[in-house]
């Protein structure tokens, strides 16, 4: 069974480029009692396949939590590829105080977009 979240204020849209660069790229905060995002992908709008990284930061560490390969023109289902099939579990909660970054770890010369949504409980 699927609990809805609740937020306290409006769901919230966020977005992110990374453009030729291998520094990560701040895509989320945790807001005030936390964030919760139910939708996140990456597009490559790059001619090749490329690399890309998903990393938490918590203000003194980066954890890579997802390291995959983005085909040319595609996007990739970030909730999907971490959690699998199960619907129930396609979500990601970030504590106050920590972010979720992108970044490519080689210098590409198109753009990733990153897309996600969610809300602050």
């Amino acid at each position: 069974m699927a609990l809805d979240a609740q937020y306290i204020g409006t769901p919230k849209g966020y977005a992110a480029s990374v453009e030729n660069s291998t520094t990560a790229v701040d895509l989320v905060a945790g807001g005030t009692s936390g964030t919760r995002l139910e939708n996140f992908s990456i597009m490559n709008n790059h001619t090749a396949a490329t690399d890309v990284q998903v990393i938490h930061y918590d203000g003194a560490t980066e954890i890579v939590i997802l390291d995959a390969e983005v085909a040319a023109g595609e996007a990739l289902n970030v909730l999907a590829t971490l959690y699998g099939d199960d619907a129930d579990k396609q979500y990601l909660i970030i504590n106050s105080g920590d972010t979720i970054r992108v970044k490519t770890p080689t210098a590409v010369a198109g753009v990733i977009g990153c897309m996600a949504s969610g809300g602050d409980f």
